[in-house]
């Protein structure tokens, strides 16, 4: 899935280079001339005509009087208020190529008539419906008479929208020369939108292969790309110059049904990566825009099917609306989760804000320009885009790790179950064999004093004395399984960990010294936890003398801290002795594993016997060569002892 997010941020700078590109390559698509070069007409004559001298036959407004001069660095002006048609006529050069054309690359208006002089008749004209008056840009390559050449060509423009002109220059010259560029102009529009309607079918055909979870943030993107894709060809020059008749009202159609689905499609997206929000906000907001949505498609659709009845219906309100109130809540958001230090929303942020300074530049320009075409939108679209596909991509990878995570924690799960699964049947071998074996072996250390009395020889003594330990060695080897078998504390008591530690700081004090090493003590006062004295004593004793035989150098030490934090006591007993590789530590606590020579491995699994029933946990942390540290964390008892205070 990462692979495929990848793939589809490729094929958007795939889109960005071939804008880069795209006037280069026209400009070497173009055929050697071997004709004479084209010729630019920059000047131009205009006149703004009224209704009735619109109706009027071409020849009678058309004379010499009244016309305005215009060129490409100083075009037409805006339209005077109540003026909606006008005429303009351009000076053709000599005509001297094979297949004589002209080039007119940007004029607007609704309905355009062009006329050779002297004719009443257009021999070309373009008329598109009043109601999608948006679609109002066109050019145009228009094949001449070589008779055309040194006349005067008459342009006739009207329009029910506000723009109407001539705006750039326009050249005159072979057919063969011009077509290229004719062709090849504003190509990049239908390749940006192409390349996002494409992305979103192959996010279409991918949705059968994802799992419940990641379907509505896929989807979600999916038709958010979709939509602007459809958005993007429907405002782009080249289908607007074919936005004529059932084909053009199609286009605006698409365009309004864009822009109803894409607004709570872009919440729905925000919601699957941040939640539905405090009391539902975003959930709610989401609700509201799609049954708005619903509304607008409807009633845009009623317009669409009878202008004449429901042509004052004014949509954009509802999408005004709509829109402010999906900006403030959803940028309030991101911005309180982006000082959250929330990387998505920090990366939806910044991609939005190049997309809002993008739009609001082409805004500024067209306010004060009504000719003006916006550009910039959709690069700031792109960035905005990018930084979706960018947190998706993040929300899948962030899944991926999660599945990883919890992969680890099954195999710490497993691992504790095998544990214990294997306690449990030492417990019973325990319990079982532990007091038939005891009681023969004190009985036989019992005969064997009796038989110590009678010895003389300091040898026979000495391998009587050792016979003796060997029995108190296997006598405490059963005392630790009869502990593991049956770890319950009979005497329940509330225990001061402060004292306890204290009195056991005491105890193995001596120990340490004649070892060369020593206990440091680090406890804070009134810590309490529910115990038996005499199993919490056994357990951080063992764990202490462990500490003791890892420190063999003569400035060892052991470290003994206690705290509270939150309602638990944790007590450290640190060292810092040889440490303990990292696959035996994962193993401490297992029967008969063990790293001293002459040790058993009980005497660890007692104590994580012992903790374990007063609630509490064991772990360690250790580094070869540096030293390990036991973190012991038992639920504090703290308010039962102010209670009986």
């Amino acid at each position: 899935m990462k692979a495929f997010v990848n793939l589809m941020l490729w094929l958007v700078m795939i889109v960005i280079g071939i804008g880069c590109i795209a006037p280069f390559a026209e400009a070497a698509g173009q055929p050697n001339a071997v004709e004479r070069p084209a010729v630019s007409i920059t000047h131009w004559e205009y006149k703004w005509l009224s209704d009735a001298e619109a109706a009027e036959p071409i020849s009678r407004v058309a004379g010499d009087k009244g016309w305005l001069r215009a060129d490409a660095q100083h075009p037409m002006p805006d339209k005077p208020d109540g003026v909606s048609n006008a005429l303009v006529r351009l000076k053709l050069p000599e005509l001297d190529w094979v297949t004589p054309a002209i080039w007119i690359k940007e004029i607007y208006g609704q309905r355009i008539y062009i006329f050779r002089d002297g004719q009443s008749q257009p021999f070309f004209q373009i008329e598109r419906p009043t109601n999608y008056d948006e679609f109002d840009t066109n050019y145009m390559l228009l094949p001449l008479n070589k008779t055309d050449g040194g006349n005067w060509l008459t342009i006739k423009l009207s329009t029910s929208y506000d723009r109407l002109s001539l705006r750039s220059e326009v050249l005159v010259g072979s057919y063969i020369q011009l077509e290229p560029d004719y062709a090849s102009y504003k190509i990049i529009d239908l390749v940006y939108g192409g390349t996002f309607i494409f992305m979103a079918l192959i996010m279409m055909v991918c949705l059968f292969f994802l799992k419940r979870q990641q379907v509505t943030l896929w989807f979600s993107l999916c038709l958010i790309l979709l939509c602007i894709g459809v958005m993007v060809l429907a405002y782009s020059e080249s289908f607007q110059h074919y936005a004529r008749g059932e084909f053009g009202q199609l286009i605006f159609n698409l365009f309004v049904y864009g822009m109803f689905i894409i607004i709570p499609t872009f919440t729905l997206f925000f919601e699957a990566v941040f939640g539905s929000g405090r009391y539902g906000i975003i959930k709610k907001l989401r609700i509201a825009q799609a049954v708005a949505s619903v509304i607008g498609i409807i009633l845009a659709s009623l317009e669409r099917i009878n202008d004449d009845i429901f042509s004052s219906i004014n949509l954009v309100p509802m999408l005004g609306i709509s829109f402010v109130m999906q900006f403030i809540i959803l940028s309030s958001y991101s911005i309180a989760y982006t000082i959250k230090r929330n990387r998505n929303a920090l990366t939806i942020t910044m991609g939005f804000s190049l997309f809002s300074c993008a739009g609001m530049y082409d805004l500024i320009r067209y306010y004060h320009d009504y000719n003006y075409h916006l550009v910039w939108w959709k690069w700031g679209l792109l960035c905005f885009i990018v930084s979706l596909m960018a947190v998706m991509g993040r929300q899948f990878s962030s899944n991926y790790d999660r599945v990883i995570r919890y992969s680890k924690e099954l195999e710490v799960f497993n691992h504790e179950l095998q544990r214990s699964e294997k306690m449990e049947i030492i417990s019973q071998l325990a319990a079982s064999v532990a007091h038939e074996v005891r009681n023969p072996l004190q009985v036989t250390r019992g005969f064997l004093q009796l038989m110590g009395d009678k010895f003389v020889q300091e040898k026979d003594k000495r391998f009587l004395q050792m016979a003796i330990q060997e029995l108190d060695r296997a006598s405490s080897i059963i005392t630790d399984f009869l502990t593991f078998a049956k770890p319950q504390l009979e005497d329940v008591t509330l225990l001061c960990i402060t004292d306890e530690l204290s009195q056991i700081e005491a105890m193995m004090s001596p120990l340490a010294t004649m070892q060369g090493a020593k206990i440091e003590l680090d406890v804070e006062p009134n810590l309490y936890a529910n115990g038996n004295t005499a199993k919490f004593k056994q357990a951080l004793i063992n764990m202490v003398k462990n500490s003791l035989e890892a420190t063999c150098r003569s400035n060892g030490w052991i470290r003994i801290i206690a705290r509270v934090e939150g309602d638990e006591v944790v007590v450290c007993i640190a060292d810092n002795g040889e440490g303990i590789e990292e696959d035996a530590l994962a193993k401490l606590g297992e029967p008969y594993f063990t790293n001293k020579s002459k040790g058993t491995g009980l005497g660890l699994m007692v104590t994580f016997r012992i903790i374990e029933v007063m609630n509490g946990t064991l772990r360690f942390r250790s580094q070869k060569g540096v030293g390990t540290e036991a973190i012991i964390r038992l639920p504090s008892a703290a308010a039962e002892y102010n209670q009986v205070g």
